[in-house]
């Protein structure tokens, strides 16, 4: 069942442990996760803002739409390069809005 603790993918029926829970798929992707609240499981983007283990490295976080892209504060160029979408006139990545 997705979702089901698991340590080995022998005790998933689908043949995936990812994240710690029987997951739908192998989530090999950056930026997705099986453990997520609400969709354990599921392979799921993991949400904006967040760090994802080692996907993301250095002064990148994951976008929420299952990339990696740098985080707030960092110095860009383009909005396409910020987790947050907007890259300030000053060129940085503008803070993440409140929920």
């Amino acid at each position: 069942m997705y979702g089901q603790a698991c340590t080995t993918a022998d005790e998933c029926r689908s043949g995936n442990c990812v994240d710690g829970v029987c997951c739908n798929t192998g989530c090999d992707v950056s930026c997705q996760a099986c453990n997520i609240e609400g969709s354990l499981g599921t392979c799921s983007n993991v949400a904006a803002g967040a760090d994802d283990g080692s996907d993301c490295n250095g002064a990148n976080v994951c976008d929420g739409k299952g990339a990696c892209k740098l985080a707030p504060t960092e110095t860009c160029a383009t909005d396409a390069e910020c987790a947050s979408g907007n890259c300030l006139s000053i060129f940085v990545c503008s803070e993440f809005p409140e929920p």
